[in-house]
């Protein structure tokens, strides 16, 4: 699974009529052709990196952090076609010749199209986290080839959007010697599991999992202040921080949403009390599933038009080979 920034994994499509009875499946769609090696990918930046001649990122040009766009489809159609690849987004399909080399070839049963090359042993590696727009080009010429794809590029297709976890990186913290700080880390996807690791001068974060800062690194102290005497001291073997992000039971007075509003082009939150100092205009979020109700519908009951909606409205998608599990998309806040 591609979900963690400098760590490898794939990419495939899932497809096919998954309906049972008479209702249709929301995410029903054909089968993919079985064509060998017939499909390319490219993944451009969303909002973190703009495409070439362009000053803002795509998110923003669009407009899509304001609100869902009718023409968001066509959009992003339309900046797949420029058939930029950027080569500082990841380690894989980063020109036309080297995504030929991750060509997907459809499974037996033509459910899933995974991007891993003929001989399925093609990983990529996010370099950076953010989101990312989804390209892809299904189209060969008669002997195979994949000029079709080639400019004017009316071939490439936006497929989706796909979210890479991890800080923003970049970022620089001064703080004043003696004193009690703490570090606000920016990122995508964080979770309370994550966790920081401060290296000594010369480390690089590529050596975290080795670096041992106890006897080698004393001038930094963890758990301070100390109120008792068993905080305040200097980092213990492969010492790491918490990472306290914030979710509604983040702290003592806990902020729940009592209302979700949805229009056509946007999704009003009403919470118990006031997020000002929580969430920021640009912020990211996603919710819960467990406490929607649709319809009146627990989430044990629900349809999968149901389940549809539900997952849209908390910023998270199934995997359809395994619908027990979710890939992160968030909910762009403006306040």
């Amino acid at each position: 699974i591609l979900e963690y920034a400098g760590k490898s994994g794939g990419l495939a499509f899932s497809g096919g009529v998954i309906s049972t009875g008479d209702v249709l499946d929301p995410y029903d769609s054909p089968r993919y052709d079985n064509v060998v090696s017939n499909s390319l990918v490219n993944l451009i930046s969303y909002d973190r990196l703009p495409l070439p001649n362009a000053s803002q990122v795509l998110e923003t040009q669009l407009g899509a952090h304001l609100s869902d766009l009718p023409s968001f489809q066509t959009s992003l159609d339309a900046a797949c076609q420029q058939e930029a690849f950027q080569e500082e987004l990841l380690s894989g399909p980063t020109s036309r010749s080297a995504a030929a080399a991750y060509a997907a070839t459809a499974s037996t049963d033509r459910t899933l199209l995974p991007f891993d090359g003929p001989s399925h042993d093609q990983t990529i590696m996010p370099l950076m986290a953010g989101a990312l727009a989804v390209c892809y080009c299904g189209t060969v010429n008669s002997t195979g080839g994949f000029v079709a794809c080639e400019d004017p590029g009316t071939n490439w297709i936006f497929a989706g959007l796909l979210v890479v976890r991890g800080p923003k990186g970049t970022q620089v913290w001064n703080m004043a010697r003696g004193l009690t700080f703490g570090l606000t880390v920016e990122g995508w996807g964080l979770q309370a599991t994550d966790r920081l690791r401060i290296l000594g001068p010369g480390q690089d974060c590529a050596d975290g999992g080795t670096f041992d800062p106890a006897g080698n690194y004393s001038s930094l102290h963890t758990g301070c202040p100390s109120t008792d005497g068993s905080g305040c001291t200097g980092a213990a073997a492969k010492h790491d921080l918490e990472l306290l992000a914030v979710h509604s039971t983040s702290s003592a007075s806990a902020i729940y949403i009592t209302m979700a509003a949805t229009s056509a082009t946007h999704t009003t939150l009403t919470f118990n009390r006031s997020i000002a100092n929580v969430l920021r205009d640009g912020d990211v979020i996603s919710l819960d599933l467990d406490p929607i109700r649709v319809g009146g519908r627990v989430k044990a009951a629900w349809t999968r038009i149901d389940a549809y909606n539900a997952h849209r409205l908390a910023g998270v998608r199934e995997f359809l080979d395994n619908s027990s599990r979710t890939r992160l998309l968030g909910q762009k806040v403006t306040l």
